[in-house]
């Protein structure tokens, strides 16, 4: 069965899939790869620089390391609340556009933008690189 042929709920999926994806290399990944770099003081960027240089000086190396622990839970935060605030404003749609076909609207083809983040089927499951829950409290829940 060629792309083509494919029933639409596997064409949404694959919509779904590519959103997710590029969501979470793009824009979750590169953030906790980049507040990595700048806590410890690996940055280029001189604003950033000084960021690290006020924190070092300003508390110990485990308190930086906490703080280094929160940032997939704000760039998770984050990515949640704008994908929530896309499933709320029904004036915009969400197209993706692949192999010469077009999903018009994510929001109608997915079990919630925001949801589709967590769980072992989630975005953040599948598709990121960089830790998740690094407290241990998915495991609790």
């Amino acid at each position: 069965m060629s792309d083509e042929e494919l029933p639409q709920s596997s064409q949404n999926q694959k919509a779904s899939d590519l959103f997710g994806e590029l969501l979470m290399s793009r824009v979750r990944d590169t953030q906790i790869q980049f507040w990595d770099q700048t806590l410890v003081g690996e940055t280029r960027h001189a604003n950033y620089q000084q960021v690290y240089e006020a924190l070092s000086q300003s508390i110990d190396a485990q308190q930086l390391a906490s703080i280094r622990d929160l940032i997939p839970y704000v760039v998770d935060n984050v990515i949640a609340h704008f994908l929530g605030m896309l499933e709320a404003r029904k004036e915009i749609d969400i197209a993706v556009h692949l192999e010469g076909q077009t999903v018009p609207n994510l929001r109608k083809v997915t079990e919630g933008l925001e949801s589709a983040l967590y769980g072992e089927d989630g975005w953040i499951a599948k598709f990121s690189k960089e830790r998740y829950d690094p407290f241990g409290l998915e495991a609790g829940w």
